[in-house]
C-alpha cells in the first residue's frame, strides 16, 4: 500500500518548509533511510527521510517551492501502484476566526517567563505518525558550549533513529529528558542560552503547569481507564461545548487497549486550534499496538473546529487492518476509504476545517448511534 510523505515539523516554530532540492526522481527505488529532499526551515536546512522502502511515485512540491507542515510532499509505494486516491482530499473554504471564549474571574496561576536569551528545544515531529521520541543518547552535557548545527541528541521514533539539532548557539543549560526515556511531541527536552543563566524557576513552572493556559480539553474513552483484560461498553455524548486555550486536542475520544465498544456522539461544538504541536481540534482513535478488539461508532456533525500547525480540524485514527479488530464505524456513512470518508465527515461538519485520516485510509464502515 502506498504511503504518503508529509512535510515534518522540524522545529517548534516552523510553519512551512522550502524544498531546496530533491535527491530522488519519480520512478527511483528508495530505502527507508534514504534522504529524499533537502528542506529549508525558518532556522536551518535539513534532510528529510521517507522511512519507507519502495518506489518514488509522486512529488507534490517542486524544488524551490514551500510546503506547509503536514502537507503531502511525496508518495512512495510499489512500482506502478495507483496513488491518486490519496491526493483527492476535499477542499474546504476558509472560515472566520473563532470567537474568544467568555472571560471568567477565576484566578490564574503565576506564570514564569523564560530568561532573556534562553531558548527551549522541544521534541520535534520527525514523522507523520510519531507521537513521542525516545532519547537514545545525548551528545552534549549541561554546561557545554553548543552551536546551531550541533547534533544535541539521537532520538528513536516509531520509524527510525535520527539526530536532533538545536539550531541555537550558546550553552546547554538544562536537559529535560534523560537518555533512555521518551518525550512527547513538543515537550521541552533541553534549554540553550547564555552561560550562567538560571532557568530553574521557569522549568519548575513548566512542570507544575503554571505556564499552561489550559492543559486539557475534553478527553476520555475506553483506552483511558480500562486494560486489555476488561470488556467495556461505553456510550458518550459530547455536545454544545465551546473549547479554547488547550495544549492538546480540544476533544479526544479513544478506544484502545481493551476488548470493548465505544459509541460517541460529537455534535455542535466550537473547538479552537490547540496551542501547541500539529493537532486537529477534534480527534477520535480506534486501536493501538496493544489493542485486542476495539470498536468505535462515531456520530459527528455540526462542529466548528480548527487544527494547529497546518492540521485539519477533525482527525480520525484507525489502527490495524484486520477487519475483525479495531473497527471504526461512522453513523450513516457508506464510504469505506479515502477520499469518501473525508468528504462525508467534512460534509457533516462544514465549519470543521477539513478531515484528516491519521493512520489507516481504508477499512472504515457504517454504524448507527
Amino acid at each position: 500500500m502506498a504511503e504518503v510523505i508529509r512535510m515534518p515539523l522540524l522545529s517548534d516554530t516552523m510553519t512551512e518548509g522550502k524544498i531546496i532540492a530533491w535527491n530522488k526522481n519519480i520512478g527511483d527505488n528508495v530505502k527507508a533511510d534514504d534522504v529524499l529532499a533537502d528542506v529549508e526551515t525558518d532556522k536551518a536546512t535539513m534532510e528529510v527521510n521517507g522511512y519507507v522502502d519502495g518506489t518514488l511515485l509522486y512529488i507534490g512540491v517542486p524544488a524551490g517551492e514551500a510546503a506547509k507542515v503536514n502537507q503531502i510532499i511525496a508518495i512512495i509505494g510499489k512500482a506502478g501502484e495507483d496513488y491518486k486516491h490519496l491526493l483527492d482530499t476535499p477542499k474546504t473554504e476558509e472560515k472566520p476566526a473563532l470567537a474568544e471564549a467568555p472571560k471568567t474571574n477565576d484566578p490564574k496561576p503565576q506564570t514564569v517567563s523564560l530568561p532573556s536569551g534562553a531558548k527551549e528545544i522541544r521534541m520535534p515531529l520527525l514523522s507523520d505518525t510519531m507521537t513521542e521520541g525516545k532519547i537514545v543518547a545525548w551528545h552534549k552535557k549541561i554546561g557545554d558550549a553548543v552551536k546551531a548545527d550541533d547534533a544535541l541528541a539521537d532520538v528513536e521514533t516509531d520509524k527510525a533513529t535520527m539526530e536532533v539539532v538545536g539550531y541555537e548557539d550558546g550553552t546547554l543549560l538544562y536537559i529535560g529528558v534523560e537518555a533512555g526515556k521518551a518525550a512527547k511531541i513538543n515537550e521541552i527536552i533541553a534549554i540553550v542560552g547564555k552561560a550562567g543563566t538560571d532557568v530553574s524557576a521557569y522549568v519548575a513552572a513548566e512542570k507544575s503547569g503554571a505556564n499552561t493556559v489550559a492543559s486539557n480539553g475534553i478527553g476520555g474513552g475506553t483506552g483511558i481507564v480500562f486494560g486489555t483484560g476488561d470488556t467495556p461498553d461505553m456510550s458518550w455524548v459530547i455536545t454544545n461545548n465551546n473549547i479554547s486555550a488547550v495544549d492538546g486536542n480540544g476533544i479526544l475520544a479513544v478506544a484502545r487497549g481493551a476488548t470493548g465498544n465505544l459509541k460517541v456522539r460529537i455534535q455542535n461544538n466550537i473547538v479552537a486550534a490547540p496551542l501547541t504541536g500539529v493537532r486537529p481540534g477534534i480527534r477520535v482513535d480506534a486501536g493501538n499496538a496493544s489493542s485486542v478488539n476495539d470498536k468505535v461508532c462515531l456520530n459527528i456533525s455540526g462542529n466548528t473546529s480548527a487544527g494547529s500547525g497546518g492540521s485539519q480540524g477533525i482527525g480520525l485514527r484507525k489502527q490495524g487492518t484486520n477487519a475483525a479488530i479495531n473497527i471504526f464505524g461512522v453513523n450513516g456513512m457508506a464510504a469505506t476509504a479515502t477520499p469518501g470518508v473525508e468528504t462525508y465527515i467534512s460534509g457533516l461538519n462544514p465549519a470543521g476545517n477539513g478531515t484528516l485520516l491519521i493512520s489507516a485510509t481504508s477499512g472504515f464502515t457504517n454504524c448507527s448511534f
